[in-house]
């Protein structure tokens, strides 16, 4: 399979070493010559240009690509380069951030001039944290198998309780078990005989919700009990006005700006929440609104740092859990050891979004996780393909995969060893980067010769 991706700022740059790893061949057009020579170590072809070129397209090899990414910070560029891919017979993905051409995160409201499948970042992000919000007491989650299995980040905050114990000691509640941990910078498929050191970021699956506060109990997190019923949003740009006008009618939502006109366009935009002109960097201004009142403050400035500041604050006088989003995916863990409960990347977010929609077919729903250092995929069983009337003992995963769940029809299986993987069934599994083309393979439908 050969790609051409458009624009290697994070989002092409993640989604190239991802493509990379599962065994395409890559080509990658960058007009900026320092972020040429950041991406040097990847095993592409790197063509200087605009992406929008058909000149460069063509020195790109996109005559020959099946898919082409158009990913550059340009929604213009990405729609002229996406259209000329197109007649050349590429399938197209898109990414789009204005909302004159789009108001979804997702839409194929583009393919008529030639964007297939277009993909707004901010969208994603927005609609990322309203799901988190309404069903997940705000831990960072993804969901799967129909909503039926949810894969959710929490750190570890009774580290005397965690300390030295094993994996397979945790007395986790039923429905639950921890997957993976992220320990500093690395991360790790978990095992029953893991040893933890109690500073460890969890990453667990659950099939109910409602266990969610019983999973809290364990980790020492008792904040994760608390329902949402009033969120404090700073920042009036796209997610945050997005977001509100998702959550407005679920609970109360006051949406806060330090910029006059942009709360102008803001309560033009929303209907109940309340639109305020001040600063959440201000302690006084928090405490006039009621922040110790904030189930949840959600931080989404253009500016990380203000985004880290208001969120620590907010902390401080009393929000129970804060969200605070980040332009770039690596600052996620720094973030988060501060203190702030969800830190989020539109651009990360987008890449899961953008490799569903590479595998569709085979990939009903996928996410990364960890500047993605983990993946997780809902990967539908054909009946050609080499893991279908298997047994799943006999499936040979490699070191560093995981099966998480099986959804057959509309039941979630309960599996152990000999459960048999059907065709049509869909199969949850995590995967660490450097194991992902083996993973990739056992769903490969097999040739018939």
């Amino acid at each position: 399979m050969y790609a051409v991706i458009g624009g290697a700022g994070e989002m092409g740059y993640q989604v190239a070493r991802i493509l990379l790893r599962e065994g395409f061949d890559l080509a990658i057009i960058e007009r900026k010559g320092e972020r040429i020579d950041e991406i040097s170590n990847l095993d592409a072809l790197i063509v200087r240009g605009n992406a929008a070129s058909p000149r460069v397209l063509k020195n790109a090899g996109v005559d020959r690509a099946n898919i082409y990414l158009g990913l550059t910070g340009s929604d213009e560029a990405n729609i002229v380069s996406c259209a000329i891919a197109k007649a050349k017979g590429c399938r197209t993905i898109g990414r789009i951030e204005s909302g004159d051409y789009l108001v979804e995160p997702v839409s194929g409201s583009l393919s008529r001039f030639g964007v297939d499948t277009a993909v707004c970042p901010d969208l994603v992000a927005s609609r990322k944290i309203a799901r988190m919000i309404t069903t997940s007491y705000l831990v960072d989650m993804e969901i799967f198998a129909g909503g039926k299995l949810q894969v959710f980040e929490l750190p570890i905050r009774d580290f005397e309780s965690f300390a030295g114990a094993k994996v397979g000691d945790i007395p986790m509640p039923p429905g639950s078990r921890i997957i993976a941990y992220v320990r500093g910078r690395e991360i790790f498929i978990a095992r029953p005989q893991d040893q933890l050191r109690g500073d460890e970021r969890l990453i667990i699956v659950c099939t109910d919700m409602r266990t969610i506060g019983a999973i809290g109990e364990v980790t020492g997190d008792k904040n994760l009990q608390t329902r949402v019923s009033k969120i404090m949003i700073y920042g009036a740009t796209r997610v945050g006005i997005d977001l509100a006008k998702s959550m407005e009618r679920r609970c109360e939502v006051i949406l806060m700006d330090d910029n006059e006109e942009s709360c102008r366009k803001a309560a033009e935009s929303v209907k109940d929440a309340l639109v305020i002109n001040g600063s959440a960097t201000d302690e006084n201004v928090l405490e006039e609104e009621g922040i110790s009142d904030v189930d949840a403050f959600i931080a989404v400035t253009k500016y990380e740092e203000t985004n880290m500041l208001a969120s620590l604050l907010a902390k401080q006088y009393g929000a129970k859990r804060t969200v605070a989003l980040i332009n770039k995916g690596a600052h996620k863990s720094m973030f988060e050891r501060v203190g702030i409960d969800v830190a989020i990347s539109p651009r990360l977010a987008t890449v899961g979004v953008i490799l569903q929609n590479i595998y569709a077919g085979t990939a009903i729903a996928m996410s990364v996780m960890h500047n993605a250092e983990l993946k997780i995929a809902e990967m539908y069983v054909d009946a050609s393909s080499k893991i279908a009337n298997r047994i799943l003992r006999k499936v040979k995963l490699p070191e560093g995969a995981t099966i998480v769940g099986i959804l057959r029809g509309d039941a979630l299986l309960e599996i152990d060893d000999s459960t048999h993987i059907l065709p049509g069934d869909r199969v949850v599994i995590a995967t660490l980067a450097d194991v992902s083309t083996k993973i990739t393979n056992i769903f490969e439908r097999r040739k018939i010769l």
